[in-house]
């Protein structure tokens, strides 16, 4: 969805983007340190990422499957190739530049699975509401380097839902 919008908005190449502009790469399990070049966006400053997780969350009726769930699930592996092949290579090979990193996904309905997940990207778990960050009402999981900061109870509650829909 989010190349089909960038291609809506800049045509079919990224010839109508800035140079310093958002890219768009298919397949993290395909990606590598020369890809990244390739696609002028080497050294990371900020990776970002979301993966599927049908097989974690709670939402799956696997009542009448064999096939794994959680973090072992067809639909929820990419996390760990993420977490654990392409995440801690760019840590160790990204030209000396600090990554800040930023994972988000849902709340496992096993707990044992946000344990790994916590394990594999060696960052703790903060648990928000999603719609503080998008237009969706759910809990998320957000993983991440870069420090939080406790925002004052006395902050207004304004989430993107309610600017979107006032």
């Amino acid at each position: 969805n989010c190349n089909r919008v960038a291609r809506n908005l800049y045509g079919s190449g990224w010839e109508g983007l800035d140079p310093s502009a958002l890219r768009f790469y298919g397949d993290v399990r395909a990606l590598t340190v020369a890809k990244l070049r390739a696609l002028d966006c080497y050294p990371v400053h900020l990776l970002l990422s979301t993966t599927p997780c049908q097989d974690i969350s709670g939402c799956k009726d696997t009542s009448r499957s064999t096939e794994p769930t959680g973090l072992q699930g067809r639909q929820s592996q990419l996390f760990s190739t993420f977490a654990c092949e392409f995440y801690p290579m760019l840590r160790a090979n990204n030209a000396g530049i600090p990554l800040a990193v930023l994972v988000e996904n849902v709340v496992p309905a096993q707990r044992e699975d946000e344990v790994e997940m916590s394990a594999q990207l060696e960052l703790p778990a903060l648990r928000s509401e999603a719609a503080v960050f998008e237009a969706a009402r759910r809990m998320r999981l957000l993983f991440s380097n870069m420090p939080y900061c406790l925002v004052p109870p006395d902050t207004p509650n304004v989430t993107l839902q309610s600017v979107l829909n006032p």
